[in-house]
């Protein structure tokens, strides 16, 4: 990675999670935020001044993985976990498209007994997925905000 990544705050996913249960429904609002703060840290972190998670992809991973994983909010974990994953990599230059819509499958099993975000990295790494990259000079936004970032746009209609 050259550019330092565009990660999202806390903030962000509170806001993400909020749409999603206006748009999808279920129950609103944070459940612990002790595991949400975690959850949302993960992508980030560092020993010395080398990432822990090696690239784009594997961040965003962590992203999906621990939302749900850690299931902060009320309701919508999972849903929240992967449009936070696809959020960070737009805001990062990359667009993936799901014409096969096999990402709803990626991000069901999360809750299950023995899946891992290892697991689900490879699921995503070895699926029908395309890749955009706009690269850096066409991010979407400055850090801080999701002000200009068209969530409206990410819509996984098997959820519909």
């Amino acid at each position: 990675m050259n550019a330092e990544p565009d990660f999202l705050s806390v903030e962000d996913v509170i806001q993400i999670h909020d749409e999603q249960t206006a748009a999808y429904g279920g129950a609103a609002g944070v459940r612990d935020q002790r595991l949400l703060e975690s959850a949302v840290v993960t992508p980030r972190a560092s020993f010395g001044e080398a990432y822990l998670h090696q690239d784009l992809a594997h961040m965003a991973a962590a992203y999906a993985f621990h939302i749900a994983q850690n299931q902060p909010f009320l309701d919508g974990n999972k849903r929240t976990g992967l449009v936070a994953a696809l959020v960070f990599l737009d805001l990062n230059g990359v667009t993936i498209l799901d014409p096969q819509e096999r990402l709803y499958d990626a991000i069901t099993p999360l809750q299950s007994a023995g899946w891992t975000r290892t697991g689900w990295q490879s699921f995503c790494g070895n699926s029908a997925f395309r890749v955009r990259a706009r690269g850096p000079g066409n991010r979407r936004r400055g850090p801080g905000s999701l002000a200009r970032l068209p969530l409206s746009d990410i819509e996984i209609s098997r959820w519909r």
